[in-house]
């Protein structure tokens, strides 16, 4: 029976404003510190065909962790899905690699609710709802493509506490017949690799630091809008594809973690044109982007937010800015760092220092532009994306509580039969010498060693683990840190789907590497 119908919702309420709150009491994290009329594309289009949901790998061959691909409708002309090109048939590529970026800007137009901080069921003067704009709320893609192997890819990066499956999905299922009706080709959703920034001062995308009183998601028009401007962009990135030299390089830029295995890696890289044109940098690096505080109400990307404005100043192009391992790891500004507010023009909020944000974040785009003086060319070896789901059984009762009670899309589990089963999904992508893994959640940096561990032992050396990609469903931890009675870990396990999912996670990943590899 659901638990809607054991508890009913009126005592269920009132049990979870009691407990709750002492999950919530800080934030998903702990911190060291519009009305838009868009049609709702994703949406509709999602109602209009049945599209493919998972990829073949680059034998051809579907893996066992993958359903075949069902043929789609015909929008724009009247081919079979297989039958499409993925490349623009209107350009000439001379190179092996093949880029587009574009930005959209996802600011919102009225007051919505803000995500990370504090927990407000059922208490609306308690919500944190954004009084103002400091700086651009963002959606920055960037298409990268072989002309070899006819593979293309999207990194898309959102200012957002993050986002769950039924979001990413719907955006997945929209981008076919979105791809083949403006470019007549053939696009696989997943290949949208979606993450959020987790700026604690973005919007709440995914609904869950709002009242909750609804039959939906308080601003569910938002979230709309957000999966329209994140299909968007990879739309306007993918009709910008042209020639393009990459390289890459890694450095590192301090952070602290309260998890045994520190990962301060820079991962980036930079796309050129022949002529010279910087036409990208897509940089990973991990911290939970809380440089303002709790009692900020001015929308901001964070750290993010100045990264990427310094990035563009120096280096030019599309800066996507691509979060990691921030499970338990948080930003650390440069010892005696006074810098002025590089937004000086967006909303201002009395009592709000914007020091940290801009200390952190220019520093973060300095390190970079240091990784890329010494960077190297990305092996012309191929592009490849793989996609995967994972099947795990949740043994967190507040937050299945969440999606079962209110508007939250989170699917009903039984949480007394193990085998009633939760699924999540994680994206693989090579590309020259460089792995990117996606990982469904604020991974812990020991969660995230042990991806990397599964691809060094393969000879992949250079893995680079994404967090909060493809879904959001809490910390992920590893069995160990679940395992241990550490009482710094309790508030991490609150917010965790639980033990299972790190086995379960590993299990497929390793089994993929094994047969790819």
């Amino acid at each position: 029976m659901e638990m809607k119908k054991r508890f009913g919702k009126a005592s269920m309420f009132k049990w979870l404003l009691v407990v709750l709150p002492l999950l919530f009491a800080v934030s998903c994290g702990s911190s060291d510190s519009g009305d838009k009329t868009t049609q709702d594309v994703v949406a509709d289009a999602a109602t209009d065909t049945t599209v493919p949901t998972d990829v073949v790998e680059q034998d051809g061959t579907v893996p066992d962790n993958q359903v075949d691909p069902e043929t789609v409708e015909d929008v724009a002309q009247d081919l079979p899905w297989e039958e499409l090109p993925t490349l623009p048939t209107d350009k000439e590529f001379t190179t092996r690699y093949i880029a587009g970026a574009a930005t959209v800007d996802a600011s919102p137009d009225k007051p919505v609710f803000m995500g990370g901080f504090g927990f407000c069921m059922g208490k609306i003067d308690a919500c944190r709802i954004s009084e103002g704009i400091h700086d651009p709320i963002e959606v920055n893609a960037v298409a990268i493509g072989d002309t070899e192997t006819g593979e293309v890819v999207f990194f898309v990066s959102v200012d957002a506490a993050g986002f769950f499956k039924y979001d990413v999905d719907l955006v997945h299922e929209a981008a076919p017949a979105a791809f083949q009706e403006r470019f007549g080709v053939k696009m696989e959703g997943p290949r949208i690799i979606m993450g959020a920034s987790h700026a604690h001062s973005a919007p709440d995308t995914c609904g869950i630091w709002a009242p909750m009183e609804k039959s939906v998601r308080d601003d569910e028009e938002y979230i709309a809008y957000v999966r329209d401007s994140v299909l968007e962009a990879a739309l306007e990135a993918y009709g910008n594809l042209g020639d393009v030299e990459m390289v890459w390089g890694k450095g590192n830029a301090i952070n602290h973690t309260d998890d045994a295995f520190t990962d301060n890696d820079i991962f980036t890289v930079k796309g050129i044109r022949p002529e010279g044109e910087t036409v990208f940098t897509l940089t990973r690096w991990n911290a939970h982007p809380t440089c303002y505080g709790s009692e900020n109400l001015a929308l901001s990307a964070d750290y993010v937010g100045t990264f990427r404005k310094t990035i563009k100043e120096q280096l030019g192009g599309v800066a996507v800015y691509m979060n990691g391992c921030v499970g338990s790891t948080y930003s650390e500004a440069p010892d005696g760092c006074q810098m002025d507010d590089l937004f000086p023009e967006g909303y201002q909020q009395d009592g709000v220092n914007d020091n940290k944000s801009v200390c952190v974040g220019v520093n973060l785009a300095e390190k970079t532009v240091e990784a890329l003086d010494s960077a190297v060319p990305v092996a012309e070896t191929g592009l490849f994306f793989r996609h995967y789901k994972v099947l795990f059984h949740p043994d967190n009762f507040a937050l299945m509580t969440l999606g079962d009670i209110g508007p939250a899309p989170i699917p009903h589990i039984d949480l007394d039969d193990p085998e009633d089963k939760m699924e999540t999904q994680f994206s693989w992508v090579t590309f020259g010498e460089l792995d990117y893994v996606s990982t469904p959640g604020e991974s812990f940096p020991s969660f995230g060693k042990k991806i990397k561990d599964i691809l060094a032992a393969k000879g992949r050396v250079n893995g680079v683990v994404m967090g909060l990609t493809q879904d959001w469903m809490g910390y992920l931890m590893t069995t160990d840190q679940w395992e241990d009675d550490d009482p710094e870990l309790n508030y991490y396990k609150s917010l965790s789907p639980g033990i299972l999912i790190y086995g379960e996670y590993m299990s497929v990943f390793e089994a993929a590497v094994d047969d790819v590899l």
